[in-house]
């Protein structure tokens, strides 16, 4: 294989090999956006139901405050029947928030920070859950029963208010901080992403696009000075690079149209080497050669550029 050939080869090679590596890149920013956005939309769905426990509890701890201060037993009997809708909501997305729930968008899955608030000391938000929980059934039961403990129910309202409330706080506040973490690593992956592209896209300019427009040019100019010894070649005698004999008649038969629609004159300048015979039988054809090359060059001497 020839030299060009080879190196043709090469750049086809490297053509190929960079733009793959530009479409990997592509399809690895694509999918990259896309689990991107998966992960915020759930971030965003789980701090907004994270946020909502708050004020379930908040709510939760109203209604038990209502329902003991109720006039009335119908009164204190809608108060109960909103409490317990209130808590099994509240208990259904605590659930849905460790083990996850496709209906209300979350994953589940929580981090080992959010685990440990969930179920380690100090926040212990599992555990104050399923104390509010029990409690508040029995709570529910006696409050159906006609039976009334106000020094339970502020304690099991403070429950709500302050302990469940703060520990959701808490999960809340940590929710943001790793939803923040993971927007910014998308930033900083997106961002990396776009340099490594315009790098191999630099890389591809410098490595092969230029030696490609390089080798282009060279070959084009080799072409265009081929074409050109050829065309010199069919127009004009070998020995003495003057016109050849289908060159002159053509030039002069442009020239005579040239005159016939513009009008002018054409000079035709007609030579009769004297001796030249003698020259070339006694010498040789190799003096005789070099009489006709010695008269070209005087001729051309004598004439204008643009005579033929």
């Amino acid at each position: 294989m020839s030299a060009p050939a080879q190196s043709n080869k090469l750049l086809r090679r490297a053509y190929v090999i960079a733009l793959s590596l530009i479409a990997i890149c592509s399809i690895a920013s694509f999918a990259f956006l896309h689990a991107s956005i998966d992960s915020m939309s759930n971030d965003a769905e789980t701090l907004n139901i994270s946020g909502k426990q708050r004020s379930l509890s908040q709510h939760a701890a109203h209604l038990i405050e209502d329902a003991h201060l109720a006039p009335s037993r119908a009164e204190r009997q809608f108060s109960v029947d909103e409490l317990e809708k209130v808590v099994r909501e509240f208990a259904a997305v605590h659930k849905a928030l460790i083990v996850g729930d496709a209906a209300l968008g979350l994953a589940g899955k929580p981090s080992p920070a959010i685990r440990k608030m969930l179920f380690e000391p100090p926040v212990s938000a599992d555990k104050l859950v399923s104390i509010f929980l029990g409690r508040v059934e029995t709570v529910m039961e006696d409050l159906r029963a006609g039976r009334s403990d106000p020094r339970a129910a502020r304690v099991l309202s403070e429950l709500a208010r302050v302990d469940i409330t703060g520990a959701y706080n808490d999960i809340v506040a940590q929710y943001q901080r790793e939803a923040s973490d993971r927007v910014w690593r998308s930033k900083v992956i997106h961002f990396s992403i776009l340099l490594i592209t315009l790098a191999l896209l630099a890389a591809e300019a410098r490595f092969i696009f230029l030696p490609a427009v390089r080798s282009i040019e060279t070959q084009t100019r080799r072409i265009q000075l081929s074409k050109a010894e050829l065309d010199h070649a069919a127009t004009h005698d070998a020995l003495t690079g003057i016109a050849n004999r289908r060159h002159a008649l053509d030039t002069l038969q442009s020239s005579i149209d040239d005159v016939g629609e513009k009008g002018g004159n054409v000079a035709v300048l007609h030579l009769d080497l004297d001796g030249f015979k003698a020259v070339n039988d006694t010498l040789g054809h190799v003096a005789g050669d070099e009489a006709l090359i010695q008269m070209a060059e005087r001729l051309c001497s004598a004439v204008r550029e643009a005579d033929t």
